[in-house]
């Protein structure tokens, strides 16, 4: 048996992209007979629980972390206080928590000191950079621990001046975070969409160490219910996923779904947390209820929206070389994706041609509402053999193989 640690931020019941990821995986690796501890984000006390055989260790987390209450004034106070220890974090940015990397770091010795070195490795995630200082000063404390750096995201590769630091700062910031990182890493995870930025000479010395995977959100689902008929009276289209009104924001798919409202009754709903509750507010208006918005909804709640939905939406993030994971969630259900994007560079765009059954709308062209219409009344559903066969990497198994490579190799190595 091996022993896997994984640090992380929002976990189940309401995990964010990550802490997903971070889910299926360490399903996985469970079920192939594995223990498997996971040191997350709590919005309240600290507490334990067991989550599908996965020991979760919740840890409470400062208030600007937390995803609870989105109105206008709750928002206001989390960037208030988000600015404010980014300001006291100025030299270590983006990191904005110390106490919250100690918290990693107490559980995490404590599992270590239970569970030994030999047969385990530590995994930790960006986001949040907290877990990744805490794995840093935890390998430099237990040298024979294997150690792995599970990047869903980008430190130095991140677009847009919208932010408190430009980007030439927040790349260089990130790039000095990345090596030290990398330094403490057995191994390096890094995702698919980002392989041509980790390849770059820069990175040389840590190209030994790094592999390639995708999200390990595709995976047969139960109770995904077919689509209707296209003569049904009422077709329902799902959107999971945060709302953000500079990176992913949701007017132009609301002014599509208000085109196609006119044509055919639509139930359009959008689930997930966010900055954009003004502007959800004002399309549920002046669509009469057609457009509805959820707020944030447990991962099982979200699930069941999906599995019951037509059509499935998607925002691309506006100049991130990011995909939303959330993609190949969806693309597990074989339906029909409506996707518009800004950025020629989206990196969902790939994926999704290579997927097969999605609308892509470019936001910088005319918009056809008679293509729109086309593809709802012409849209099939795909079989999830044929899409696991074109997204093998983007599997828990995939990425479970991995993990369970580190260790062995390692202590091989050793």
């Amino acid at each position: 048996m091996k022993h896997y640690i994984f640090l992380t931020n929002q976990y189940l019941p309401k995990p964010g992209a990550t802490g997903l990821c971070v889910h299926y995986v360490a399903k996985e690796l469970v079920e192939r007979g594995h223990s498997v501890n996971v040191i997350c984000y709590s919005e309240d006390n600290d507490s334990q629980t067991t989550i599908e055989g996965i020991n979760v260790i919740k840890i409470k987390v400062p208030y600007f972390l937390r995803d609870s209450g989105n109105t206008s004034k709750v928002l206001l106070l989390k960037r208030f206080f988000s600015l404010f220890y980014k300001l006291i974090h100025y030299t270590s940015y983006p990191l904005r928590s110390k106490s919250l990397q100690n918290k990693y770091e107490k559980i995490s010795h404590f599992l270590i000191n239970r569970l030994g070195t030999e047969n385990t490795l530590i995994v930790s995630t960006y986001t949040p950079i907290e877990a990744c200082a805490a794995m840093v000063s935890i390998k430099q404390k237990y040298p024979n621990i294997k150690s792995c750096f599970y990047s869903t995201d980008t430190l130095s590769n991140e677009k847009g001046n919208d932010g408190f630091l430009s980007e030439e700062r927040r790349t260089n910031k990130g790039l000095k975070w990345e090596k030290l990182i990398f330094k403490y890493s057995d191994a390096i995870l890094i995702m698919d969409c980002h392989k041509k930025y980790y390849l770059k000479q820069v990175f040389n010395e840590y190209h030994s160490k790094m592999m390639f995977s995708n999200f390990p959100l595709l995976r047969q689902i139960e109770g995904v219910v077919q689509r209707k008929s296209t003569d049904s009276k009422i077709k329902t289209f799902v959107y999971a996923g945060t709302l953000y009104r500079y990176l992913r924001n949701p007017s132009l798919l609301c002014r599509i779904l208000e085109e196609v409202n006119k044509n055919t009754r639509i139930n359009a709903l959008f689930l997930g947390g966010g900055d954009c509750n003004d502007i959800m507010e004002s399309y549920e208006k002046s669509s009469q209820g057609a457009i509805r918005y959820m707020g944030m909804q447990s991962h099982d709640i979200a699930t069941q929206y999906i599995n019951n939905a037509d059509y499935l939406l998607s925002i691309g993030n506006v100049e991130s070389p990011m995909a939303p994971s959330k993609i190949f969630e969806y693309m597990a259900t074989g339906k029909p994706i409506i996707h518009v994007f800004s950025w020629k560079y989206d990196p969902c765009l790939e994926p999704l041609i290579q997927y097969g059954n999605a609308l892509l709308i470019n936001d910088k062209e005319k918009i056809d509402i008679n293509k729109v219409l086309d593809f709802i009344n012409n849209s099939k559903i795909l079989s999830y053999d044929k899409v696991s066969n074109i997204f093998r990497t983007s599997t828990p198994s995939y990425t479970a193989d991995l993990l369970e490579k580190i260790v062995f190799f390692q202590k091989k190595k050793g």
